[in-house]
């Protein structure tokens, strides 16, 4: 009986070969794509797990929209399970590219003279060096604000952005 089937089974394929092939070529296809996507998973959470660590990304981000004190940031550095706090300003800004042009910038006001390296979101610096007096600032390129800004060039804010009672932490 098994024999039978066998030589029923390689008959069959010797004589529709090109289906055969065919099909077993579309599985194998599958199988490949299958394993593939299968596998990317698990890698793409190694590498943006190792760039979060590298830049030390934030695990809770909070956010008030009449601001924190610093009896807010001081509650939470002294919470046991929190290794690191930095407060940062953040307030969406019209300012004037280099083209003359207003666009929407967000403004992150942080405290650089401390060791990039250990701050909490520590940006990657591509070009030129960390704000060090008043006046400076760090210009992160993105798709919706990307100018034809030059290390150097003066940005120039709206007038209202900068109001010193608006600049709470």
């Amino acid at each position: 009986m098994k024999k039978n089937y066998w030589r029923m089974v390689f008959r069959t394929i010797k004589e529709s070969f090109s289906r055969f092939l065919a099909i077993f070529l579309i599985t194998a296809l599958g199988v490949g794509f299958l394993v593939g996507l299968l596998c990317t998973s698990p890698d793409i959470r190694t590498s943006v797990d190792g760039y979060y660590d590298a830049h030390n990304f934030f695990d809770l981000d909070i956010k008030g929209t009449m601001g924190l004190t610093e009896a807010d940031t001081q509650a939470m550095e002294e919470r046991p399970e929190i290794e690191r706090v930095t407060a940062v300003y953040q307030k969406d800004v019209l300012a004037d590219n280099p083209d003359g042009q207003n666009q929407v910038a967000r403004l992150h006001a942080a405290d650089y003279t401390e060791n990039v390296d250990e701050m909490v979101n520590s940006p990657e610096l591509l070009e030129g060096r960390f704000p060090q007096k008043a006046g400076e600032c760090v210009l992160i390129k993105t798709p919706s604000f990307s100018g034809n800004f030059l290390v150097g060039d003066m940005i120039r804010l709206q007038p209202e952005a900068l109001k010193t009672e608006s600049l709470r932490w």
